[in-house]
């Protein structure tokens, strides 16, 4: 797949993993749209790359990740390439005695089910006629290596890891590539 003259969304765009993958895929002429929770960082994110699309969406919203599919839609009629980066990792022990869940349903709502759910919406737009589209879900070695202190995120990434090559699977036959990132230790926040 040429990776140049398309519209592409990264999830979590606005810093570390997806702010790299948004910098070098501008480098190469494409329309490059970022998503993300908070608003200071899209906003240094668009300060430093001002020919970036940013747009405020929490994606397990309904609401946010609608009207994001809406802007998509209205301004590019099309996408190429969706990277689900969006993630969290959070230090849960299950043996402390708290209480953690709803620390446990947002971080596998954000690391696996809003991805799934994103993928669905958006596979309408990706599943093009004139030419091959991608789907990368960046997963981690913590899918097949947990550590102990991030049970919840080694789970989530390991049903990414899953996901993707079901969707795979399902996508044969079709324009659509799918692809699984399990980057090397990075260090972002």
């Amino acid at each position: 797949m040429q990776l140049n003259n398309l519209t592409i969304l990264i999830t979590g765009g606005s810093s570390g993993i997806g702010l790299a993958f948004a910098e070098a895929l501008l480098q190469r002429n494409n329309r490059v749209i970022i998503c993300g929770r908070n608003p200071d960082k899209l906003e240094r994110a668009r300060q430093q790359h001002p020919q970036l699309d940013s747009h405020c969406c929490d994606i397990t919203r309904e609401n946010d990740v609608m009207a994001l599919a809406q802007h998509i839609r209205q301004h590019y009629g099309r996408l190429d390439l969706l990277i689900n980066n969006a993630g969290i990792q959070r230090a849960i022990d299950l043996n402390d005695g708290e209480a953690h869940w709803a620390s446990i349903a947002e971080e596998f709502t954000i690391n696996l089910v809003a991805q799934v759910q994103l993928t669905q919406l958006f596979l309408q737009l990706l599943n093009h006629d004139d030419g091959e589209s991608a789907i990368v879900n960046i997963t981690s070695a913590l899918a097949v290596v947990p550590k102990q202190s991030a049970p919840i995120y080694c789970a989530a990434k390991a049903g990414m890891h899953n996901f993707t090559r079901t969707l795979r699977y399902q996508l044969r036959g079709t324009s659509v590539r799918v692809f699984e990132v399990i980057p090397a230790l990075v260090d972002t926040a």
